[in-house]
């Protein structure tokens, strides 16, 4: 269907800047229209994530990221240099692309965020070939933060993982591993800064796939993780329908399905990217 707007694009982008950033994440999937909008500002600033009540924004013309509230106007900015363990190494900023922003709040209030930043010419040598560390932001201290590294951070810098979606939930950073069958959910706790074990996701999400397309691992591209009214859930796609499960014990590795919703059929044997969005009063 195509998107014609009643008010100018620049005006809804003004009307949409003064709703939270987690509903910000759910507009984007309205339309086509919406989702370039809400990818780059007028200014030639670009949005390049969002969680919680925040939004990470790029300055094209200096390269500097900073988080912002849109609904308070509050900026933290983030350091731009390296953290010392890894300058301390020998390793430079300008060797490594743009990063990925992890970001959320933890138990005291403070916002965390971890960041990964790949290596732009790795070439065979997988060492260093992505580098992981986290900062503290405090509107107190923001003068101070800092990025910092070391070797437990760096545990799941060389596991293959979907770094581009990621989820963050109640202070835990979630992540879908690339290819493996087994504990395919990485989670990292931004409050003790520390990954945390693998979780299994519903095991016979894999037999379907395995089933239908014919191998064993997980075809990420039907897979998608999703917040749903503060619960980490899995929107499976498979044939006509799109499979929402939700994680109830973590532990445990236990999921229930919840729903399942009918799809048009010009998403069937596409990548998904229908998604749920938010689960409403009345259950629906």
């Amino acid at each position: 269907m195509d998107y014609k707007p009643v008010l100018p694009l620049d005006v809804v982008y003004e009307i949409l800047l003064q709703v939270p950033a987690k509903t910000l994440c759910r507009l984007r999937a309205v339309c086509r229209p919406w989702r370039s909008l809400l990818a780059r500002r007028k200014d030639g600033d670009r949005i390049t994530g969002m969680s919680s009540d925040l939004v990470c924004i790029k300055a094209v013309h200096n390269g500097s990221y900073r988080l912002v509230n849109p609904a308070t106007g509050a900026v933290c900015r983030l350091p731009q240099h390296l953290a010392q363990e890894h300058v301390a190494r020998g390793l430079k900023l300008r060797d490594y692309c743009d990063p990925v922003h992890m970001f959320g709040s933890v138990s005291n209030g403070e916002y965390k965020v971890l960041r990964m930043l790949p290596r732009r010419n790795p070439g065979t040598c997988t060492k260093n070939a992505r580098l992981l560390e986290v900062c503290t932001l405090n509107s107190s201290r923001r003068r101070r933060a800092r990025w910092r590294g070391g070797m437990q951070l760096q545990q799941a810098a060389s596991l293959s993982l979907v770094w581009d979606d990621w989820m963050v939930i109640n202070g835990v950073v979630y992540l879908l591993k690339d290819g493996l069958y087994l504990d395919w959910i990485v989670p990292f706790d931004l409050e003790t800064e520390e990954w945390r074990p693998h979780i299994a996701g519903p095991g016979h999400l894999i037999d379907a796939d395995a089933y239908m397309f014919g191998g064993e691992v997980l075809r990420l591209e039907r897979f998608a993780l999703t917040n749903i009214n503060g619960s980490l859930a899995i929107a499976h796609g498979l044939g006509s329908s799109v499979d929402i499960w939700f994680l109830v014990d973590s532990k445990g590795c236990r999921w229930v399905e919840k729903w399942s919703v009918q799809v048009y059929p010009y998403y069937q044997h596409r990548p998904l990217n229908v998604r749920p969005l938010v689960v409403l009063d009345d259950g629906g």
